[in-house]
This record gives C-alpha cells, structure tokens and sequence, in this order.
C-alpha cells in the first residue's frame, strides 16, 4: 500500500481535513507523474479489501499514533503472518484481517 502518515500530513501536505482523524496511515492515491495506486491489484491489501481513502488507525495492538509508521509495524512481522488492522472508512470503523506476504520490489527507498 502507499500510504501518508497522517501526524505528518498535517505539516503541509494538502489533505481533507473535515474529513481524516488526527492519527493513522491514509491510504492514497500518488498524485505526481507517477500516479501509482494507493492499494496495489493482487497485493495482501487488495485481496483483504482495503481501498484508497481508508485510514489504518491500528496493526493489531499497536496504535498508528505518529512514533512509528505503518511499515515500521508491519516489518514486526514475518511473511505468512495474519494481522488485522483496524481500519476507518467513511466514518466507520472496521476490523480487517490481512494474510502478509513478503514483496521485493524496485522503488527507490
């Protein structure tokens, strides 16, 4: 998933404020040229349903509360590993079990 720190977002990244709680990981869409998807077809967070505009606010226990990002949780764990995240989407909040997969990939860290 490419996500946006929402304890960082609010130092001048453009977001909808009205509308995303204080804390979390925002799932969005890359607006440069690039314009690569927030949530990647076949990925371990397509197959579990998470969607662009969705806030993960919790990796099981661990609240997304701006000490570490969403990858930093998430490299606790190993590959075949369930997790759910607690996730808020238009106002709801959801419980959404994720199967985690190891991914390579090319993009520059």
């Amino acid at each position: 998933v490419r996500s946006v720190e929402l304890a960082w977002a609010r130092f001048g990244e453009r977001t909808p404020q009205n509308t995303l709680p204080v804390r979390g990981a925002w799932l969005r869409e890359d607006t440069r040229a690039a314009r690569r998807p927030a949530v990647i077809l076949g990925s371990p967070a397509a197959i579990a349903g998470l969607r662009a505009g969705d806030v993960i606010q919790a990796v099981e226990r661990d609240i997304l509360d701006g000490s570490m990002d969403l990858a930093e949780l998430l490299a606790a764990y190993r590959p075949d590993t369930q997790v759910t995240l607690t996730v808020l989407r238009d106002g709801e909040t959801l419980e959404i079990p994720v199967m985690l997969k190891s991914v390579v990939t090319s993009e520059e860290l």
